[in-house]
């Protein structure tokens, strides 16, 4: 690894730029780009995207980042987890081997700063860099945005909030991701009570008074649950309801994805309209279902509205609180729900006795992270390591 000082004396000290790049030629170009712009504090390592990938996902994000997808034979799908694991504000130029305009659209779309195929050429490379650090628009794209989640009891207390709670909390702690959970259920304030901070009525200003959310004002409106996880809930009373209007639900998602790689919402399921436009712009819905008749029923219709709103993402069905005395047996509710395959959460008092103590239970129930494994694993990109032998250590089982 080698490691290059920025200019003495530079304006832009507090700026990180790490490259990875796979021969010395373009290592060379890089720091000599890195020295044009003045970057306090750089970094050039001899790796691809992929040596990337692995270095964000457990360490912090620099403000420019270069990578390198040279022989890389799905270079877009890469791109696309070094975005789950990079912060969105970001800027990412990508170099490579192929001179391919088809690919260089492809890239662009993705929301990357720049791509230059070998060899690198100083100049266009330092112009390009010093631009996207300055935010100055053109032909580049808008900025990249965080993947966004639907989450949806299909009725009242099946547990919706609760899945959303935990997942976004091992995002979060577990994972490293900057994380948003927003809960628009005001009338409950479930996912702040499951997480042990104390709800604010600021959700319900940017709900009422859309022209007052900025940047600014969402900062001050989250609550910081954790160095990675950050909340935007209200509880209000009963007596004064607030409904939460789609149009202004969107532009508040819209804000908080530009800074949050992975952005969750709980919806209620009285909020159907608002549901169906998150849904739409979602990459990934969850559905979550208790093992009752009324539940499956449920979830029957909200698979077939999903449909009819023409939702593009993948959907996944949870069947919470599965093996409940009295309730549907696992193949019963599966046969009701038109064989549609279901995650299967198993009925724990520990994951009840975590939303009651302010604990999410994910962190000591073992069963609760591995029943969700493979929605972290299709979310990240990445699996979820979870060695049978540590972690029996760890949770006891």
């Amino acid at each position: 690894m080698a490691t290059d000082q920025g200019i003495a004396g530079s304006t832009n000290r507090h700026t990180i730029g790490v490259a990875f790049v796979t021969d010395a030629a373009s290592a060379a170009t890089v720091r000599d780009c890195f020295g044009q712009l003045g970057i306090g504090e750089t970094r050039v390592e001899t790796g691809d995207i992929g040596a990337a990938i692995d270095a964000l996902a457990t360490g912090p994000s620099p403000t420019l980042l270069i990578a390198d997808i040279s022989g890389i034979d799905d270079p877009l799908s890469r791109i696309r987890t070094l975005a789950d694991v990079c912060d969105p504000s970001t800027s990412v130029f990508v170099v490579g081997a192929r001179n391919d305009i088809a690919l260089y659209r492809e890239i662009m779309r993705l929301g990357v700063s720049g791509y230059q195929f070998k060899p690198i050429v100083l100049d266009p490379l330092v112009r390009a860099c010093r631009a996207a650090l300055a935010g100055e628009e053109g032909e580049e794209p808008g900025p990249r945005i965080g993947k966004l989640v639907a989450i949806m009891g299909v009725r009242s207390g099946v547990g919706g909030t609760t899945v959303a709670v935990n997942a976004a909390w091992h995002l979060a702690t577990s994972m490293g991701r900057d994380t948003m959970l927003i809960d628009l259920d005001l009338e409950t304030g479930d996912a702040a009570l499951q997480l042990n901070v104390q709800p604010t009525h600021t959700l319900r200003a940017a709900l009422e008074h859309p022209d007052r959310i900025d940047d600014v004002f969402l900062d001050r409106a989250a609550i910081q649950v954790s160095p990675k996880l950050q909340l935007l809930a209200g509880l209000e009373s009963l007596t004064d309801p607030v409904a939460a209007d789609a149009d202004v639900v969107m532009r508040i998602v819209a804000n908080v994805r530009k800074r949050h790689n992975y952005n969750i919402v709980d919806v209620p399921c009285r909020a159907g309209q608002v549901f169906g436009r998150l849904a739409s712009a979602s990459s990934t819905i969850i559905l979550v279902a208790d093992p009752t008749v009324s539940s499956a029923r449920e979830m029957l219709r909200w698979q077939e509205y999903l449909k009819s709103v023409g939702a593009p993402g993948t959907v996944r069905r949870i069947l919470n609180k599965s093996g409940a005395p009295g309730a549907l047996s696992d193949t019963e509710f599966l046969t009701a729900i038109g064989g549609a395959p279901c995650t299967l959460i198993a009925l724990d008092p520990e994951i009840v006795r975590g939303a009651d103590s302010g604990q999410p239970a994910i962190d000591r129930c073992r069963g609760l992270r591995r029943s969700l494994a493979s929605l972290f694993v299709d979310l990240s990109g990445m699996p979820d390591i979870d060695p049978p032998g540590l972690l029996a250590r760890i949770f006891g089982g």
